[in-house]
């Protein structure tokens, strides 16, 4: 109830004739889509144009607002100047059923066959017209539901400029959009989106395994198939050489949920700020 109240609290996103000459006032604000019956959370920094935006796509079940407070990317937006956005997938008010259409997987959206892919499109470019958004630097990131909504924008997204997906897998079965810098995590201990494939303890969907989701973008990107070996805290990351970049990082002991922000002592790795060093094509450290 008290997400809900902030979302109701906060001021929509005001219609600029020229938000590059004038900018929205840095903070959170709401952006609605009426036609969609969505909102989407956006946190500006205290920049100028254009900017880059980060979109992070929230797990099955959960919210824009929960997916910003426990990824903490509107804070690494602050200090790094790009705008944070927390879009809401489709379905109840409060969040108990929410997912994306990322193919096979998740309901509501997915039965309904609703076109989340277009939805997301149309966020960025409004954003566009809204806060002076970098048309080349738009990203999206996402966790578990919300990881394969981000696979699947990376497939068949004009729009996004790179992805980085924690716990998911890619459950479409062509590519046809360019070749964007991709990012994969996943947890060796994920019994909820299975690091080898297979039937997750849900029984719900068939899941590929990180190794067949993680070959379709090494074909798409151009890449050798012998990575370097890069430790950076708990993590092992697989660096490849490509044409675009793709890299994976695996965790061995952790389970199902996004590796940074608060969770980031107990995963030994913070993925919120790792994954915007990879959207600014920075070495990991």
């Amino acid at each position: 109830m008290v997400l809900l109240a902030l979302a109701g609290c906060l001021t929509e996103l005001p219609e600029l004739a020229d938000p590059c000459a004038r900018v929205p006032e840095p903070g959170l604000y709401k952006l609605s889509f009426e036609d969609e019956g969505r909102s989407v959370l956006v946190n500006l920094p205290d920049t100028t144009g254009p900017r880059p935006v980060v979109m992070m796509l929230h797990g099955f079940g959960s919210s824009a607002a929960k997916m910003r407070d426990v990824t903490r990317y509107a804070g690494v937006g602050e200090d790094e100047g790009f705008v944070a956005v927390f879009p809401n997938g489709y379905g109840a008010a409060l969040g108990i059923s929410r997912s994306w259409n990322a193919g096979e997987c998740c309901p509501p959206s997915s039965k309904k066959e609703y076109d989340d892919l277009a939805f997301l499109d149309k966020v960025v470019t409004t954003l566009e017209s809204r806060v002076c958004a970098d048309p080349g630097r738009s990203y999206a990131a996402g966790f578990s539901n919300g990881a394969m909504m981000a696979m699947r924008m990376g497939c068949e997204s004009q729009e996004i400029d790179g992805i980085v997906a924690a716990a998911g897998s890619l459950l479409v079965d062509s590519c046809t959009s360019p070749a964007v810098p991709t990012m994969l995590v996943h947890g060796l201990a994920d019994q909820t989106v299975l690091f080898e494939g297979g039937t997750s303890k849900t029984g719900d969907v068939d899941y590929p395994s990180s190794d067949d989701s993680l070959a379709v973008y090494l074909e798409k990107n151009g890449c050798d198939r012998e990575p370097r070996i890069i430790e950076v805290g708990a993590a092992v990351c697989e660096e490849y050489t490509c044409d675009v970049p793709v890299r994976r990082c695996t965790l061995a002991e952790w389970d199902h949920k996004w590796p940074g922000g608060v969770h980031t002592p107990k995963a030994g790795f913070n993925l919120t700020r790792q994954s915007w060093a990879f959207f600014e094509g920075q070495p990991l450290d």
